[in-house]
């Protein structure tokens, strides 16, 4: 019956999928098999990896200060900074992504994947373990390791061009897909870190002047990305034949400021469609729910699903928007063709991706609100079924290296017939 329902509905309302979405939604009471939340666990700040790279890091031109925060050191081998997550397909053993190192590009981070068991009990009734398995550091076509300096923007003889690595999901073959924040742009890597190939994003989402912080490059161009708000999120298709990039916030070109000097806003975020052969095709629109929020993730579920991380920039007490958001391309337009869009309202003729929420994270039913609830929710996966009704989907927090700070994750078994629509 409700099969048949949704599809009146469908053509009752000319082909709008937010009301369909809403009819679903994951919390309803009438859902035979609701979202649950398995656990948390943590990964110390002051963790460190298995890359042997124990240097103590040192600020040089960049992003950020010149100076490390008083009582704080960095080294080359720490764990943390966690932006993405992709099981490997294999039982309980994922890769998480770390990314461009501390400070926010000031220093000549080594940049890295991390493969680690996460151990989640389907009960729900112990914390999440983790276990690191290994560290594989991510190499450029002549073997040198990409490093996550902002000022390194054009590559040498010996050195590579930056890398802030922000999505990764795993192909069918293996290999890890990295998406570039910096570029954008997306690599392909061998799950031993060689390089294989890189893939282009068209020129409407690259800057021509780079430069090495956000109070220099943003004034300096009128289209691209953002100064650190390229390809956040990276998803691939069932069939590993399709990826999907996801910009963090709206392009220049789609943004509004009233000087060159002005921080960019905006509500319009391009979501572009491609394979590994660099050919692009369609391209569609976020549309966020507020300006000051940023995405985090793109995980792909069902033929025109995906789950995508809409989050606040605030912590603690103080965050008031950390959603994962459930949306469907289907019935959304196709605006790869449209070189500016505007900078809220979208035109009667073109529609966004359609969103409904999959889990309120400071929803008081988790009891995950309050102050630990980290900034910068950031990673998503899932991993294997829980059981006949249910997968697994990881959450994981970006701790920005700060060694006081923990890598949150959290665990929530998610039914299938939400997913698979």
């Amino acid at each position: 019956m409700r099969k048949i329902t949704m599809q009146l509905i469908v053509v009752a309302i000319s082909l709008s999928l937010h009301l369909v979405l809403t009819n679903v939604d994951a919390n309803a009471e009438e859902n035979s098999s609701p979202i649950r939340l398995l656990g948390v666990g943590a990964i110390g700040g002051d963790a460190h990896d298995l890359s042997g790279l124990n240097q103590t890091l040192v600020p040089t031109e960049g992003t950020s200060s010149d100076e490390i925060p008083d009582g704080r050191t960095f080294s080359n081998d720490m764990f943390g900074g966690i932006s993405a997550i992709a099981w490997t397909g294999v039982e309980d053993i994922y890769w998480m992504l770390p990314d461009r190192g501390p400070l926010d590009g000031a220093v000549d981070w080594t940049c890295r994947v991390q493969k680690v068991r996460v151990i989640v009990d389907l009960e729900g009734a112990s914390r999440i373990e983790t276990e690191l398995l290994d560290t594989v550091l991510l190499r450029d076509h002549r073997g040198i390791p990409f490093t996550g300096i902002a000022s390194a923007y054009e590559s040498t003889d010996s050195r590579t061009r930056r890398l802030d690595p922000e999505g990764i999901r795993v192909g069918k073959n293996g290999n890890l897909f990295v998406s570039d924040e910096y570029g954008p742009r997306v690599i392909e890597f061998t799950a031993s870190g060689q390089f294989v190939q890189e893939i282009q994003v068209p020129t409407r989402f690259l800057v021509s002047n780079p430069d090495v912080s956000k109070s220099t490059e943003n004034p300096k161009n009128e289209i691209g990305r953002a100064t650190n708000r390229g390809m956040e999120g990276l998803a691939i298709s069932g069939d590993g034949q399709q990826l999907f990039g996801l910009m963090q916030s709206p392009l220049l070109q789609d943004s509004f400021r009233e000087t060159m000097e002005q921080k960019p806003t905006g509500l319009n975020c391009r979501l572009p469609s491609f394979d590994a052969q660099s050919q692009f095709g369609k391209e569609f629109v976020y549309h966020l729910d507020s300006e000051s929020n940023k995405l985090n993730e793109l995980l792909s579920c069902g033929r025109h699903q995906f789950v995508v991380i809409e989050r606040d920039g605030e912590a603690g007490a103080n965050a008031g928007f950390k959603k994962l958001m459930l949306i469907s391309k289907e019935f959304a337009s196709d605006v790869s063709s449209v070189a500016q869009l505007p900078r809220k309202d979208l035109p009667a003729g073109i529609k966004p991706v359609a969103k409904t929420v999959l889990v309120d994270l400071l929803d008081d039913q988790w009891g995950l609100s309050g102050e630990k609830m980290p900034e910068k929710i950031e990673g998503l996966a899932f991993g294997p079924d829980v059981d006949d009704q249910h997968r697994l989907l990881l959450v994981a927090s970006d701790n920005d290296f700060v060694p006081e700070q923990e890598t949150v994750i959290y665990a929530f078994a998610v039914p299938h017939r939400i997913l698979e629509r």
